[in-house]
């Protein structure tokens, strides 16, 4: 068994067990595709990292008084993912 291979497992462990005790603590969980998450919030789902950024503090973060914007990009990537989350869940629960 490979390094890649095994590292994929340990990942998939623990989202796994993330899910399961998101769905526990009563959150709705809908694992997505990152192509899709980016076509349908963004508009290209290729969307690189710098396009991410431009959107999120466009469309969520600057209109939600973000100051000063974030520097790590996994906020801008959330920030893009809760707006899709939005979008596309309302009345799920």
């Amino acid at each position: 068994m490979g390094r890649s291979f095994r590292a994929s497992v340990e990942v998939g462990y623990v989202v796994s067990a993330v899910i399961v005790e998101a769905m526990r603590a009563g959150h709705i969980v809908v694992p997505v595709n990152v192509s899709t998450w980016k076509k349908q919030t963004i508009g290209k789902g290729n969307a690189d990292k710098g396009l991410i950024r431009e959107w999120a503090t466009r469309y969520v973060l600057t209109p939600g008084g973000i100051d000063p914007l974030p520097k790590e990009q996994d906020l801008y990537d959330a920030a893009a993912i809760a707006a899709f989350a939005r979008q596309n869940l309302r009345g799920a629960e």
